[in-house]
């Protein structure tokens, strides 16, 4: 049957390599960046074997190809044109399709629009620019003189329009390459840039932590944990959140927190992994004006108006158990949430408030209150608390990282007070 003439051929440029079958004896090598050599005279209609209608191809350079190879052509063509409906993907300026063990690769000038923009390619146009000549750009990016040309070539053709002038000596940039140039640099910035961020973020050097804290934590330990998590992992940001150690124990199981600081103990969980933070002591921030003992008793205290924290919080239980131990069950004289209010109560002479001494240090030099030890010892214990995974975040990691250094497990002793 003869072949019509208003078909076109599939591809302008075609090689193809078969472990079965071998090279065709014209298949040009590939040069070293993969790019096919041109092989003239490739898609002329011609008879093919095996297949109803003519072939696709003509045999290179006038010569037949065997019936098996003629065929074998016609059907990947066909199979190429049914499965991308006669627009191969482009990969690098070359179409591949496979057909069992059969590879055709082609190249199609109509289909650079296809085709994204190369930053490799653009990276040589602006060394080109900056140093004025192919060879000193080659030299620069370390790549061979023919590499630099085809870049040009393809940047070139991917753009439609000429962007250097090549002189004996120098090469010049058209106004569309100095468009490119000046928009190229930006975009090289902007590529360096995401992969310096998403290597950040895989290394523990950048993201977003959530931390629960529970009633109690000294807020002047966080100004200290964010500096040093600054100076240690500059791109990541925390979000602390106000959490009892309950809520926090449930929010990490759920997947909302990241990490908790919470009191201790804590109920054990496979999913949670609690790790010993902090073990303070417990005092008496008490008026100025109230005549005190050395130490303060449960028996002494309890004759007073005293503050603690709510009764939902872990803190609150921990101080009803020291006033149980000697058999009493005073009611506070207001339970609040935060550390700072119940400081002020007593810094106004309306109660004193039992806090953890850690809270305690800048007010240790003031007139308006005085800070005794309770007898017997009372200490609060807190826990790092985060979920156990097979591979811990970075982001968190590097956190915890920070956090353990704030520790102070050794200050189980009574410290002295100034």
């Amino acid at each position: 049957m003869p072949h019509s003439s208003q078909e076109q051929p599939i591809s302008e440029n075609v090689a193809f390599s078969s472990p079965s079958i071998g090279r065709h004896p014209e298949a040009r090598p590939y040069s070293r960046l993969g790019a096919l050599q041109p092989i003239p005279d490739l898609c002329q209609p011609a008879p093919c074997a095996g297949l109803p209608g003519p072939c696709r191809f003509k045999p290179v350079c006038g010569r037949s190809c065997s019936p098996a190879i003629q065929c074998i052509i016609s059907r990947a063509a066909v199979f190429n044109s049914m499965i991308f409906h006669g627009r191969p993907i482009v990969f690098g300026g070359q179409t591949s399709v496979k057909l069992n063990d059969l590879t055709i690769q082609c190249r199609k000038s109509d289909l650079k629009s296809m085709r994204n923009l190369n930053l490799d390619q653009l990276q040589t146009l602006i060394a080109i620019a900056d140093l004025g000549t192919f060879a000193a750009a080659a030299q620069a990016l370390h790549l061979a003189p023919p590499t630099v040309s085809l870049h040009i070539k393809e940047l070139e053709a991917r753009m439609n329009a000429t962007l250097l002038l090549r002189g004996r000596r120098q090469a010049e940039l058209t106004s569309a390459g100095q468009v490119l140039v000046q928009k190229g640099r930006k975009l090289l910035e902007a590529g360096d840039d995401l992969i310096d961020q998403v290597q950040r973020h895989a290394s523990g050097r950048a993201g977003l932590v959530k931390v629960g804290v529970s009633a109690g934590v000294n807020i002047r330990l966080f100004p200290l944990m964010l500096d040093a998590l600054s100076r240690h992992s500059p791109g990541i940001d925390i979000k602390l959140e106000a959490v009892g150690s309950a809520d926090s124990m449930q929010r990490l199981k759920a997947g909302t927190l990241d990490i908790g600081l919470v009191a201790s103990p804590q109920a054990e969980s496979a999913e949670i992994m609690l790790t010993p933070w902090r073990n303070d002591p417990m005092v008496a921030l008490l008026p100025a004006a109230w005549e005190v003992p050395e130490r303060v008793s449960p028996e002494w205290l309890a004759s007073r108006p005293w503050a603690c924290f709510a009764s939902a919080t872990q803190m609150h239980g921990l101080i009803a158990g020291w006033f149980g131990q000697a058999g009493l069950s005073p009611r506070p004289f207001i339970a609040l949430t935060y550390t700072e209010a119940l400081k002020s109560l007593a810094a106004a002479g309306q109660a004193a408030a039992l806090l953890p001494l850690e809270a305690m240090e800048e007010r240790q030099q003031q007139s308006s209150v005085q800070i005794r030890h309770l007898s017997p010892t009372l200490m609060r214990p807190m826990a790092i608390a985060h979920r156990q995974l097979p591979t811990l975040n970075p982001a968190v990691a590097s956190v915890l990282a920070v956090l353990a250094k704030f520790g102070n497990q050794a200050a189980a002793s009574t410290p002295r007070l100034a």
